[in-house]
């Protein structure tokens, strides 16, 4: 292995860890996004962002994890909450 090797692989290592961490950022953001909901109008609108931006920042994560734990954990937890979300929502428009 050259020089020129080991620095792209140190620079694929580093945007990897990078692309995990963006995809960790947007996840948590749309769980706070669906905690956030302030018009009664946009409520629908703002759920459906929050959960596809948790549920798709998780499975990118896991995606890139290569062990998978974290990847899986992050997952679980998004799916868990956007299950316990829409069923809240559901709940305040009384359709449950």
């Amino acid at each position: 292995m050259d020089e020129n090797d080991k620095t792209r692989e140190v620079e694929y290592e580093n945007l990897k860890n990078s692309y995990k961490s963006l995809n960790a950022v947007i996840m948590f953001l749309g769980i706070l996004l669906g905690g956030y909901i302030l018009d009664p109008g946009m409520r629908s609108i703002t759920l459906i962002v929050s959960v596809l931006a948790a549920v798709i920042g998780a499975y990118n994560y896991k995606r890139m994890d290569e062990d998978g734990k974290w990847g899986y954990l992050l997952l679980g937890l998004a799916v868990l909450w956007a299950v316990v979300a829409v069923g809240r929502y559901l709940l305040i428009i009384k359709v449950l």
